[in-house]
């Protein structure tokens, strides 16, 4: 199952037609401003923060 699929199991046909046209609006948007040269409005975690082990976390 994809990543979309997924946000689209158990809603209606009504709500997965929304769905899928504020995700295509999306892409478009995010298409276009990159093709303009502008930066994302969103910012995306790149997961590069630092986790604790456990360890350091009974440490304390």
């Amino acid at each position: 199952m994809s990543m979309f699929d997924s946000l689209l199991h158990g809603l209606d046909d009504q709500e997965q037609d929304r769905t899928r046209e504020l995700i295509a609006d999306s892409v478009a948007t995010d298409r276009a401003d990159a093709l303009a040269g502008k930066a994302p409005d969103r910012l995306v975690d790149s997961g590069s923060r630092h986790r604790r082990s456990r360890a350091e976390t009974q440490r304390r």
